[in-house]
């Protein structure tokens, strides 16, 4: 079908109306013109309805719909088809989302088991060194690699060792693996020389808590640890060495309180 059939249309609006109504049946299955046939018919279907409203014919409501509507149909449609596809974009960018979120959770619970952690100082063990409610980042990659020194402040964990109430301990390492340490007259020796204690007040005495491990050579992964504040100190004189397993952290840093925020 051509623009020929139409030629003669404003002449014989009654056969223009019959052919346009076939045409528009023939048409009601296409939405948006597919080929440049279909967009021709529709052009004639719009020239023909125009000359048949110059002549004063009604023209068919099929006719009128298919003249004037099939942009608006396709804006419609491709409106519809923007929607859709956006809705996988949508779920696609909440599973991202979600898939952000449980990544950095796990993250952080791997940084804070095997790399830092916060510790908060509870007790007065460690006067004047620490003090109790001081905050303190804890590093926990020395451990791995027996980077722990003489005069390092470690967290242990007491379980399994010789202490009626097992639980974290914040300590100073005194002596390391393979030396004898030994406790008299109030002082500390290790493999026979006296310790030199700096940070410890001037007159502090070290006694011994339990003649078990008032002379102890420590084991391979052994650590000897102490409170600062040896009077008021439950350490490694009361539950022996602690072994390098039950090592949780090196001290890193205190950063609260802000007037005392560095390395204790």
């Amino acid at each position: 079908m051509n623009k020929e059939r139409f030629r003669n249309q404003s002449e014989e609006p009654g056969k223009a109306c019959s052919e346009l109504q076939d045409v528009a049946e023939n048409l009601e299955m296409r939405a948006v013109p597919e080929d440049d046939g279909a967009e021709a018919e529709m052009n004639a279907v719009s020239q023909t309805s125009d000359t048949l409203e110059r002549s004063g014919n009604t023209v068919p409501d099929k006719v009128q719909v298919l003249a004037e509507g099939p942009a608006e149909a396709a804006s419609d449609l491709a409106e519809a088809a923007r929607e859709t596809a956006a809705q996988p974009d949508k779920l696609r960018g909440f599973l991202n989302n979600v898939l952000l979120f449980v990544l950095v959770l796990v993250l952080g619970l791997l940084f804070t088991n095997f790399v830092l952690q916060r510790n908060t100082v509870q007790g007065s063990s460690m006067v004047p060194t620490l003090t109790n409610g001081d905050e303190l980042f804890v590093e926990k990659v020395s451990r791995y690699f027996g980077d722990i020194r003489r005069g390092d402040i470690i967290t242990i964990d007491t379980k399994g060792l010789d202490l009626s109430d097992p639980t974290r301990v914040i300590k100073r390492v005194i002596a390391l693996p393979g030396e004898t340490l030994e406790i008299r007259e109030g002082r500390v020796f290790v493999n026979g020389a006296e310790l030199e204690e700096a940070y410890l007040p001037d007159g502090t005495v070290t006694e011994v808590h339990n003649p078990q491990f008032a002379k102890v050579t420590l084991g391979e992964n052994e650590f000897f640890c102490m409170g600062d504040n040896r009077m008021g100190s439950k350490d490694c004189r009361n539950f022996g060495p602690a072994p390098l397993k039950n090592v949780l952290g090196k001290v890193l840093v205190r950063f609260y309180p802000f007037d005392r925020m560095g390395r204790p």
